[in-house]
């Protein structure tokens, strides 16, 4: 109506509307009590000409005449739309390649699907509003093809038919498929619109083209185009919102009748954090935990002690397999050594922490970058070693030496880079698997167990302090094989907790969401921690707890990873940290 407006006003079909705003639906009863239905109006109001020519603010109304009363306003009109028009419009864009934009969007989609699914959410397009013929998407982008139905007739009386311009706007549903449209959506703004003069052009034609790009949660631009890619018409800024029930399902009030408020409390999130407890009672809490478990720590210290022996065992297997000579008195620079025994530049960190533990029990002498060999080490077979650990120690360290068995061996073949490490704490090759022995440790061992429980109990005190009411957001990094989750979960109050459990891939995220469906205050995204969360989707400063359980140890840089966290954490927010600061060999080994 507005750019109909405008050719009626300046003569010309090109235009440019501009901030426009929908502040409320145009719901057309299928029966009206007024005889000659509802009348629509729009108002066209002339501004001083500005830097674009001749302006107009514009107001689309509408109002029932028969109930209508202008002297008290009872009844008034309602405003649907505002905006603005300037009679310029500047040079249309050069052609576009249709073959192009339809690469972009490689996956096919079921237009009358798509329409049955905007019939279930109470939007309900007759036939001279449905004119998708065909659609595509890719990553944030949507292709269609557009023809206005048979019932529409005519549209040589359109500078641009309502119907047409609206299909550019279902375009935009199709970018998202059925697992993310849960939401119904209502056109709210248009930042800006360009009508160029090839519209009435390709009027006749019947056919056109469409192409959409998001831009934000519920943000497009959209760009008509005809057959031959020449721009019709371009959308900036075109935005929705979710809409309220009663604006998609008209003047059904009785349906109220049926019902009743029922008041459910809701925490209150993203409060000022100035009831989080001084880091001195947050570290009696954890110390408290540790004290509790003098059984668990003095059983572990012997068994632990053997394994590690064990692990230097491994080490000179792997060494001797790989072509090194343990010859006394011979000394070697770390260079040489890493030639000879194919070491990659990934692992040559890990080639010089196993020669420092064979430096602590003896077999080497180190002097800055040279290793003397001192004594010809006395080793026993891994294999029966291990064998025998796990008779003696099995009860005990069971998960410890399950994860050993499974990485020790290869340890040659990781640092030629012939084995993938993951496939080994995984061995099914999938990182959600519940057999790989790195699952198998985190949810059984004893010194996972303590270390989970004592993250459980300093959260617990963190929310012994939350006052009544007031929400806390907690994210978890890397939360991998849901150990630690899993023991935080059931000692969380529900009402007022926003959980978001991150790992860097999908595949720990599907098991997860099996393994803690229950709880409906759990929410699962990627994160890769090393990346700037906010390229990732994450909004900065939203998390008043960040947990990292034995995860940043992992990562390339830890100063930009402590950077991303912080970004990630709200003002005086809390980082909850778990790692090892003790070496332990069989730990190096896995």
């Amino acid at each position: 109506l507005a750019v109909s407006a405008a050719a009626s006003t300046w003569g010309q079909l090109s235009c440019t509307v501009a901030d426009v705003i929908f502040p409320a639906p145009l719901v057309i009863p299928e029966e009206s009590t007024a005889p000659d239905g509802r009348t629509v109006q729009l108002v066209l109001t002339p501004l001083a000409a500005n830097g674009h020519g001749p302006a107009a603010e514009f107001k689309l109304l509408s109002f029932d005449p028969a109930a209508v009363d202008f002297t008290t306003q009872e009844n008034g009109p309602e405003t649907h739309a505002t905006g603005q028009l300037w009679r310029e419009v500047g040079a249309a864009p050069s052609v576009r390649s249709l073959d192009e934009l339809r690469a972009r969007c490689p996956e096919t989609v079921d237009v009358g699907r798509f329409y049955q699914r905007a019939g279930d959410q109470h939007l309900s397009f007759g036939p001279a509003f449905r004119c998708v013929a065909e659609g595509w998407r890719g990553e944030k982008t949507a292709f269609a093809r557009l023809r206005l139905p048979e019932a529409v007739g005519s549209v040589a009386g359109y500078a641009l038919h309502p119907g047409l311009l609206d299909g550019c706007f279902h375009v935009t549903g199709l970018i998202q498929d059925e697992a993310t449209a849960m939401e119904t959506l209502l056109p709210f703004a248009v930042a800006e619109l360009r009508l160029y003069e090839t519209a009435h052009a390709t009027a006749a034609t019947g056919e056109w083209w469409c192409y959409a790009e998001q831009t934000g949660e519920h943000r497009w631009d959209i760009q008509l185009l005809d057959e031959a890619g020449e721009l019709i018409a371009a959308v900036q800024g075109y935005e929705a919102r979710v809409a309220a029930p009663e604006a998609v399902q008209g003047d059904n009030a009785w349906l109220d009748w049926l019902y009743q408020v029922a008041w459910q409390p809701h925490a209150l999130f993203g409060l000022p954090l100035d009831f989080l407890l001084p880091m001195a009672q947050l570290q009696q809490a954890r110390g408290t935990q540790v004290a509790e478990a003098p059984d668990v720590i003095a059983r572990y210290q012997t068994g632990l002690t053997a394994l590690d022996a064990l692990c230097i065992d491994y080490v000179v297997a792997a060494l001797t397999k790989a072509g090194f000579t343990f010859q006394p008195g011979t000394t070697w620079r770390t260079e040489s050594i890493t030639q000879l025994v194919g070491v990659v530049p990934q692992y040559q960190r890990l080639l010089i922490r196993l020669l420092e533990m064979l430096t602590e029990v003896g077999i080497f002498r180190r002097e800055g970058d040279r290793w003397q060999v001192v004594q010809q080490p006395v080793t026993a077979d891994p294999m029966q070693a291990l064998r025998s650990l796990q008779e003696n120690a099995g009860d005990v360290i069971g998960a410890e030496l399950a994860l050993v068995a499974q990485c020790a061996p290869k340890l040659s073949e990781t640092w030629r880079g012939l084995q993938d490490p993951l496939d080994l704490l995984f061995p099914a090759g999938n990182e959600g698997s519940d057999n790989g022995s790195a699952t198998h440790f985190y949810q059984t061992s004893r010194t996972a167990q303590v270390a989970n429980a004592t993250v459980q109990q300093t959260l617990t005190t963190v929310l012994a302090a939350l006052p009544a009411g007031r929400g806390l957001r907690i994210l978890e990094v890397g939360a991998g094989t849901g150990s630690t989750t899993a023991a935080l979960l059931p000692h969380l109050p529900a009402a007022q907790i926003e959980y978001t459990f991150t790992d860097i891939g999908t595949a720990f995220l599907r098991q997860a969401q099996t393994a803690f469906g229950d709880y409906d205050f759990v929410h699962y995204r990627t994160l890769d921690i090393e990346q700037e969360p906010t390229r990732q989707g994450f909004t900065p400063h939203q998390y008043d707890v960040v947990i990292a359980a034995n995860v940043l140890h992992a990562t390339a840089d830890l100063a930009t990873t402590l950077r991303n966290i912080h970004q990630l954490l709200a003002p005086n927010g809390l980082l909850l940290l778990l790692e090892g600061t003790t070496r332990s060999r069989w730990i190096d080994l896995t």
